[in-house]
């Protein structure tokens, strides 16, 4: 037979090498073949598959941690493209969370796990996207560093534990934002309610450029921001507690807004690796000598914030009102609306099309600003 009429079997992710190389190129076709194992804390009690791109574990019960890179997988990584993790009733998947007949491969009714193990998926550099099962209950940390392509995440409707919003993980009463998937870039808003930005929720972000931090955030925990792409960042006044290398290793981050009067007392670490000496510190007009002399704030250069003027321009040719929880905007041009507190803090960024629209806003009571990109500004109560 010649080379061309016989098919080669490779291992997961090794194909497009294989097509490079003489003799090997001239096989008729070169398929990547599927490949197994255990990977449950009790062995055998979870397996794991590769194929087709699609990592998929199933069995029952907790996964094993691991460290260094020594996850079963790891020899593949480069050939994972999508992860489940146990099953889902929900009709929705991952983005790339389908096999090669393209069914979405959200598991059997018998797979329970209900962990993933600790720097389980780390270093899968081709990974976009992640659907994690109903009965998982515990993401170890580290789970997903190094997967600079991570998009999104899902989770099953019928986690008790988790959920997600655009891609990103909360717990289930979305009151903590636990994980913010690494390839994600530009600007984000965290969502009204999230009163905790959890442990190393942003942790090697670099895409992310601007955070914008509602109100409702009280805590921001240990390593929250580490080595993120933030250039800036502004602390409502909300935020009591802020843990150590919550902003570490922030290279980028020149300027820090912090709207409470009284300095949260925070440790040297917080700020790690950030050129604070030659950071700007933006903060409420009368508590500069505060902050001057308050440990680590004080390494900073303490400006008074002038709050913003808000302009008496009203929306063209339309209104914006509140009608109980819902927005109502009506403006001729498809635009951006930004909404912000008094203090200017970003609370919501929504996409609206020409003419009136209607967005549901989770917050009652007090003024509001809203800005419209085409030059608008509104002050309204709501």
């Amino acid at each position: 037979l010649a080379l061309h009429d016989l098919t080669l079997y490779v291992p997961i992710g090794s194909a497009s090498e294989y097509t490079g190389v003489l003799v090997w190129r001239y096989f008729g076709s070169i398929i990547e073949e599927e490949v197994s194992g255990f990977c449950g804390a009790l062995d055998d009690n979870l397996t794991w598959t590769l194929s087709d791109g699609v990592l998929i574990v199933s069995g029952t019960g907790e996964m094993k941690n691991y460290s260094g890179g020594d996850a079963p997988w790891n020899s593949y990584r480069s050939g994972v493209e999508a992860i489940v993790v146990g099953s889902t009733s929900s009709s929705t998947t991952g983005s790339r969370a389908t096999g090669s007949t393209g069914s979405p491969a959200i598991g059997s009714p018998a797979d329970d796990a209900t962990s993933i193990g600790k720097q389980a998926f780390s270093g899968c550099g081709n990974l976009t996207s992640v659907t994690i099962g109903d009965r998982v209950a515990n993401i170890g940390e580290y789970a997903f560093l190094g997967c600079s392509n991570l998009t999104s995440i899902f989770v099953g409707d019928a986690n008790g534990s988790y959920s997600s919003v655009d891609g990103v993980v909360f717990t289930k009463d979305k009151t903590e934002l636990i994980l913010y998937p690494e390839g994600k870039q530009g600007e984000y808003t965290i969502p009204e309610g999230v009163t905790g930005i959890n442990d190393c929720a942003f942790y090697f972000c670099a895409g992310l450029t601007s955070v914008a931090i509602p109100e409702s955030v009280t805590s921001i925990e240990k390593g929250a921001f580490f080595r993120s792409g933030l250039t800036s960042v502004t602390i409502p006044e909300s935020v009591t507690s802020i843990k150590e290398f919550a902003f570490a290793s922030c290279s980028n981050l020149t300027s820090v807004t912090n709207l409470n009067p009284t300095p949260q007392s925070i440790d040297s670490y917080v700020f790690n690796g950030v050129a604070i000496n030659s950071a700007t510190l933006y903060v409420p007009a009368g508590s500069v000598d505060a902050y001057k002399n308050a440990d680590v704030w004080k390494d900073f250069t303490v400006k008074s914030r002038t709050p913003a003027v808000i302009p008496a321009v009203d929306a063209p040719s339309g209104q914006v009102y509140f009608q109980g929880q819902t927005l109502h905007v009506d403006s001729p041009e498809a635009e951006q609306i930004g909404i912000y507190s008094v203090t200017g803090t970003l609370l919501y960024r929504l996409e609206k099309p020409a003419g009136e629209a209607a967005f549901a806003i989770n917050r009652s009571g007090g003024i509001l600003i809203v800005k419209g990109s085409s030059g608008w500004v509104k002050k309204i109560k709501n």
